[in-house]
């Protein structure tokens, strides 16, 4: 059973005969009251009991036939990055958690008068050479007020804008959603549009590494 490595050690290739957490597709790790039990362990924690993926339509689903549509059919061993996959399911709602800037239409009344006096209040020679004053004019017929108006976009109920901590920590869950999902892929293989099941391998560095321990940026691809 592969062990984890220090902190600095490369990851692990992968192990024959390992147990892997239904949830997490982290490596199982032996315990003694698990011994006597009839049943195979199935998760590591109760968290991941809890937390266990669920069926169509999810986004545990969505990210798993993503992962699928990437890989394609196989033949040029693409490896497909777990960033890509989290780029392409949790961009459009990271840019629609109310975060987005909110368009306000104004009529501006400053604006609306900057053509300058009318023609009414125009100074105009008369006959006799003389200046016509403004209130020498003819008063409008009826006095109205304008009021000019601020009208905005209908309010929707928007969600509060994230603080650095909230959006670090949705960005963080976000990551291992896709991270588990990758490694249940390499433990247990993804359900193929012929509902079949494939399995993949995660590669790190160009080579095959036990994903349980993999750090940083890796991937995974279909097993030959």
């Amino acid at each position: 059973m592969s062990t984890r490595p220090s902190r600095n050690a490369p990851a692990p290739g992968p192990s024959a005969n390992t147990l892997y957490c239904r949830t997490c597709g982290r490596v199982l790790s032996p315990r003694k009251s698990h011994t006597t039990q009839a049943t195979p362990q199935k998760y590591c924690s109760d968290r991941c009991r809890r937390e266990r993926p669920r069926p169509a339509p999810s986004t545990e689903n969505d990210i798993e036939q993503a992962f699928v549509q990437l890989l394609g059919d196989g033949r040029e061993r693409r490896i497909v990055k777990c960033e890509e996959v989290e780029r392409a399911i949790f961009t459009k709602t990271r840019t629609d958690d109310g975060s987005d800037n909110e368009e306000v239409e104004l009529l501006d009344a400053e604006e609306l008068g900057e053509d300058g006096p009318s023609d009414g209040e125009e100074e105009a020679e008369d006959d006799g050479g003389g200046v016509r004053l403004p209130s020498e004019m003819e008063p409008p017929a009826a006095t109205t007020t304008t009021t000019t108006a601020t009208t905005t976009k209908p309010q929707s109920e928007k969600r509060p804008h994230k603080t650095l901590r909230e959006w670090g920590m949705q960005k963080a869950k976000e990551r291992e959603m896709v991270r588990r999902a990758a490694r249940r892929g390499v433990a247990f293989g993804f359900e193929t549009e012929e509902g079949k099941r494939r399995s993949v391998e995660a590669v790190q560095w160009g080579r095959v590494v036990e994903s349980s321990f993999a750090k940083g940026e890796w991937g995974i691809r279909w097993r030959e």
